[in-house]
C-alpha cells in the first residue's frame, strides 16, 4: 500500500516536471489531442451552420415579410452571423473558413482544374438528359460526351443476348459466342468495354475523392469510393441520360416495357428497396430534382408503377461503365481529361451532400449503420458483469457481412441471451461490431431488467444452497 501511495504522490510532480522546460512552455501530447477534438467540433458546427443558415436573399425576404416568424429571432446577432458565414462560404471569400471546413485553398484549385480542365468535348447528339435541374448556377446533369465511332456506340448498347437473337438459349450462347463476347457475324456485346470502363471509373473517382476530401484518412476514402461507385449510383447516372431506352437486348431478358419501368423506377426519388446502398438514392441527385421528376413522370404516355426491386439495374450500371470506356477510346490522349470533367460535374451533388453531412465519410457511415454513439471498447465486459453468469452468458454471432467494391467489409453482429437477441451492432471489423452489439444491449432497458433480475435470482439460489 505504501508503495502505491508513493507512486501516486509522485505522479503530479512528474507531470509538472514533464510540462516544464527552460522557457516554461511545452506543447504536450494531451494538449494536441484536446486541440484536435476541439477543431473537429468546430468543423462539425460550421458545417451544420452552413447547412441550416438561409442565403442572404432568403433571409432578407423573410425579414421583409415579417409574417413567418418572430422578428426578434431574425434580428438576433447570432442569426445574422450565421447568414454571413454561409454567404462567405458560398462566395469562397475566406481561406481560413475553407481550411476549417476541410477544403484548403490548394485543394480548391485542384478541384477547380478537375471540374474545368482545358480540354473540350463534343456533347452527344443522341443522348440527352431526360430532365435537368439548376445546380451551382449550371444545368445538371452536364451534357454527356459523344462517342465518335458509330460502331463503338452500337457496341456499348448491345447486350450479349442480341448475339443470338430472341431464340437463343443458354446452351447456344456457349456454342456460337466466344469468350470475347461476339458472334460469328462479328457483332460485339458491351462486356469487354464494361471491363475497361470499370477500371477507368474507379481510377477517376479515386483521384476526385482524394482531392475533394483532404481531411479523410485512407480507410474513410476507401469506404467513400466504395459508396460512390456503387451500382445504384452508376445506374442512376446512366438512367438520367436515357441509357435503358438505347439498349439492344433480347425481349426474353428485358422487354421494352420492362426497360421503361426500369428507367422510371431507377430515377424515382422515392425508390428505397432493400439494397445496402439504397440510402444513396437521396444524395445522388441535387435538390429540386424530385419536383422535376414529378413533371417528367406526368408527361409520360405510359406511367408505370415503380418497381422497387429494380430488376435489371446491374445491366444499366454496366452500360455506364461501357459508355465510359467508349468515350475513353474515342478521345485518345484526351480521354481521361474529358471523362474527369464530365464525371466530376456528374458526381458533384453527391460529393457536396457528403461534405454537408459532416465533411467526412465517417459521418455517412455512422448515418447508414447507426454508429453515432462513441465507440465503447468495454461494453462487452460491462454487459457480462450486469447480466452474465457461468450458466448463461451473452453470445455474439456474425449475421451479415456487406462487401464493398473496394474490398472493405461492414460486419453485422448480434448479441443474444439464449434465444433472445438483445442488440445488433455494425462495424468495420468484428471487434467493433461485437462491442456495438453489446452497447445496443446495454441500451435495451426491458432486456437488461429481465436478465439482470434473472441473474440476481440465480445468485440468491446459490447463496441459500451453500448456507
Amino acid at each position: 500500500m505504501g508503495e502505491k501511495r508513493r507512486n501516486s504522490e509522485s505522479g503530479p510532480a512528474e507531470t509538472k516536471k514533464s510540462k516544464s522546460s527552460e522557457d516554461g512552455v511545452v506543447y504536450s501530447e494531451q494538449d494536441a489531442e484536446k486541440l484536435i477534438k476541439q477543431v473537429d467540433k468546430l468543423q462539425k458546427t460550421l458545417q451544420k451552420i452552413i447547412k441550416v443558415a438561409p442565403t442572404v436573399e432568403v433571409f432578407q425576404k423573410t425579414i421583409q415579410s415579417r409574417k413567418k416568424m418572430d422578428l426578434a429571432l431574425l434580428e438576433n446577432p447570432k442569426s445574422e452571423l450565421g447568414v454571413e458565414i454561409r454567404d462567405i462560404y458560398e462566395k469562397g471569400g475566406s481561406a481560413i473558413l475553407s481550411r476549417i471546413l476541410g477544403q484548403e485553398t490548394a485543394v480548391r484549385q485542384e478541384v477547380s482544374s478537375i471540374s474545368a480542365p482545358s480540354v473540350r468535348y463534343t456533347p452527344s447528339s443522341i443522348l440527352k438528359p431526360l430532365m435537368t435541374v439548376e445546380y451551382r448556377g449550371k444545368s445538371w446533369p452536364p451534357l454527356i460526351p459523344e462517342i465518335k465511332d458509330g460502331m463503338l456506340f452500337k457496341r456499348v448498347f448491345t447486350h450479349r443476348s442480341m448475339l443470338l437473337g430472341d431464340t437463343g438459349t443458354a446452351s447456344e450462347v456457349h456454342k456460337t459466342a466466344t469468350k470475347a463476347g461476339y458472334d460469328q457475324t462479328g457483332n460485339f456485346s458491351y462486356e469487354r468495354l464494361e471491363f475497361v470502363g470499370d477500371s477507368i471509373v474507379n481510377n477517376i473517382l479515386t483521384k476526385i475523392i482524394y482531392d475533394v476530401f483532404p481531411g479523410d484518412d485512407q480507410s474513410h476514402l476507401s469506404f467513400l469510393r466504395g459508396q460512390v461507385i456503387a451500382n445504384i449510383v452508376l445506374c442512376r447516372w446512366a438512367a438520367i441520360y436515357g441509357f435503358p431506352s438505347k439498349l439492344r437486348v433480347a425481349s426474353s431478358v428485358l422487354s421494352p416495357e420492362q426497360l421503361h419501368i426500369l428507367t422510371v423506377s431507377i430515377l424515382s426519388p422515392r425508390t428505397l428497396g432493400a439494397d445496402a446502398n439504397m440510402w444513396l438514392v437521396k444524395y445522388t441527385f441535387p435538390g429540386g430534382y424530385a419536383a422535376e421528376y414529378e413533371k417528367w413522370y406526368k408527361s409520360l404516355e405510359v406511367k408505370p408503377k415503380i418497381d422497387e426491386a429494380l430488376c435489371g439495374r446491374k445491366i444499366v450500371a454496366d452500360l455506364f461503365e461501357a459508355y465510359v470506356a467508349g468515350v475513353y477510346l474515342s478521345y485518345g490522349a484526351d480521354g481521361e481529361a474529358v471523362l474527369t470533367k464530365w464525371v466530376y460535374e456528374l458526381a458533384q451533388p453527391l460529393l457536396d451532400a457528403i461534405r454537408q453531412e459532416g465533411g467526412s465519410i465517417s459521418s455517412m457511415a455512422e448515418q447508414q449503420h447507426g454508429m453515432k454513439k462513441p465507440f465503447d471498447g468495454t461494453a462487452k465486459n460491462r454487459l457480462y458483469i450486469l447480466i452474465g453468469s457461468a450458466s448463461l452468458a451473452p453470445v455474439y454471432n456474425v449475421v451479415n457481412e456487406e462487401k464493398y467494391p473496394d474490398g472493405s467489409v461492414m460486419h453485422t453482429v448480434t448479441c443474444s441471451m439464449g434465444t433472445e437477441i438483445l442488440g445488433t451492432g455494425k462495424g468495420k471489423n468484428l471487434v467493433e461490431a461485437g462491442a456495438r452489439a453489446a452497447m445496443a444491449a446495454l441500451d435495451n432497458t426491458p432486456a437488461m431488467d429481465k436478465f439482470s433480475g434473472l441473474r440476481t435470482s440465480q445468485a440468491d439460489k446459490l447463496r441459500k444452497r451453500f448456507k
